[in-house]
C-alpha cells in the first residue's frame, strides 16, 4: 500500500513540476487569435525613454529586440 501511494505522489510531483495541463480544452474548436503590437511598446520606448517599456521588450521580444538594436548600430557604423 506504501509503493501505492509513493507512485501517486511520485506522478502528482511529477505532473506539477512540468505544469502538465489535465483540464479539457474549453474553446470547442474555436481558436482566437491573437495579435501581439510590437511597434507600440517600441515607440513608447523610443520617444520617452520608459526604461521599464525595454524591459518589456527585452522579455517580450527578445529577438525582435536584438534585431532593432543590430540594425540601428549597423546605420551608425556606416554613417
Amino acid at each position: 500500500m506504501l509503493r501505492i501511494y509513493g507512485f501517486l505522489f511520485f506522478c502528482m510531483m511529477l505532473c506539477v513540476g512540468c505544469q502538465w495541463k489535465l483540464k479539457l480544452n474549453m474553446n470547442d474548436g474555436n481558436t482566437v487569435a491573437v495579435i501581439e503590437r510590437y511597434d507600440r511598446i517600441e515607440t513608447l520606448y523610443l520617444t520617452t525613454g520608459d526604461f521599464s517599456a525595454l524591459q518589456k521588450m527585452n522579455t517580450s521580444y527578445p529577438v525582435e529586440t536584438r534585431t532593432l538594436i543590430e540594425d540601428v548600430l549597423k546605420r551608425q557604423l556606416v554613417r
